[in-house]
């Protein structure tokens, strides 16, 4: 979706954009569900004469965590280390709301076995994602080669190693069989 589609202050359907056909068309709808964030729906989706609207109602929003992911895959069965496919959440005290502002990969842990819950997986895995603050990851949103930058390797091993240590300390063991890992970050 590009764009909402307002007309005397009612939606009117969304712009859409095609980008395997390159074509542009319009869907017309009486209703609009959008699920890209509250900030996005009513900031860059809105035409921009309808966004100053909303500008005050979304200045007064608290910030927004993202996440990190780590990828991980195994040589054996995660089965082995007492799993059984159910999700963790590690969640390091009772402190929900400022949990995300701690230092990348210190706060709350989604911890998911999804090779345990599919009969046909040919390899086991273990998903992690670490809620953090887009704020650690702003000063490399405009460079397109983040790769290139030694202090964004630097920040991603950093996080990747804290990660995997505390798997470590939750399943003891683990990481003598860990073949592949990979995390993505905002």
């Amino acid at each position: 979706m590009r764009q909402i589609r307002i007309a005397n202050g009612r939606c009117q359907g969304v712009q859409v954009e095609d980008t395997d056909a390159s074509e542009v068309y319009v869907v017309d709808a009486p209703c609009v569900i959008s699920d890209a964030g509250v900030r996005n729906t009513f900031g860059p989706l809105l035409p921009e004469g309808q966004r100053e609207r909303f500008a005050g109602e979304l200045a007064r929003l608290p910030a927004e965590p993202s996440a990190v992911m780590l990828f991980i895959g195994l040589d054996t069965s995660p089965a082995r280390f007492g799993v059984s496919g159910e999700n963790h959440w590690l969640i390091p005290d009772s402190d929900h709301d400022q949990g995300y502002r701690r230092p990348p990969g210190d706060g709350a842990l989604y911890i998911s076995f999804g090779s345990l819950n599919d009969p046909a997986a040919g390899w086991h895995t273990i998903e992690i994602m670490s809620l953090v603050d887009p704020a650690d990851f702003q000063r490399w949103a405009a460079i397109t080669n983040r790769n290139a930058d030694l202090g964004y390797q630097d920040l991603k091993e950093s996080i990747r190693n804290k990660l995997l240590g505390r798997l470590e300390t939750l399943l003891p063991g683990i990481g003598a069989h860990i073949v592949f890992s990979e995390i993505a970050t905002p």
